[in-house]
């Protein structure tokens, strides 16, 4: 019995080895540009306690294949992500992702990270955030002004190792596999 379980057990390391995949990273980087005002205020409030000049940086893990010339990407092919605007983190659940990679695998020809309303800071409690390839938005729906910026974004193919989707859903049936050959034996 013991035996058959480390042979479980090492079948899996394998397959999940010899199943890994590459993952690229995106960089992202810029800064606030601009106030506006969404409402009627005639001039528009401080934007949430974010301030022109104020630094954006994120980075967008997603897998290399997703991440070949002209390749259109978006949630499934992320394998994770951070957006911050100075010390706030502007995701949430809620976070919708999607584009486009340019013709020369380097850049993004159009991009766009949407993330419900959430709470980014103590004056932004009811916020969202819209990031596109060359600029992003903050907007405060309470107090109805929003802050614009300029971003750049880079592409770094083949930062990390991770599993491919398929292998770890063919190692998980493998597994339930022999879970019930072992229950036939015992009964």
């Amino acid at each position: 019995m013991m035996k058959s379980i480390r042979s479980t057990m090492l079948a899996t390391g394998l397959l999940l080895i010899g199943t890994s995949a590459h993952a690229g990273l995106i960089q992202f980087s810029g800064s606030v540009t601009g106030v506006d005002s969404t409402s009627a205020n005639s001039s528009p409030m401080s934007a949430s306690g974010f301030s022109i000049g104020q630094m954006f940086s994120g980075t967008l893990e997603v897998i290399d294949a997703a991440l070949s010339p002209g390749t259109v990407f978006g949630n499934a092919d992320i394998v994770d992500y951070s957006f911050a605007l100075g010390d706030i983190e502007l995701t949430n659940g809620q976070s919708s992702i999607g584009g486009t990679v340019d013709a020369d695998g380097m850049g993004l020809l159009d991009f766009l990270a949407f993330t419900g309303p959430g709470a980014f800071g103590v004056d932004c409690v009811f916020c969202t955030s819209t990031i596109g390839a060359d600029g992003f938005m903050i907007e405060n729906f309470i107090s109805g002004d929003r802050i614009v910026g300029a971003l750049s974004a880079a592409i770094v193919p083949g930062t990390a190792d991770v599993p491919a989707p398929g292998g770890v859903a063919l190692a998980g049936l493998g597994l339930l596999g022999l879970m019930s050959l072992r229950r036939r034996r015992k009964s």
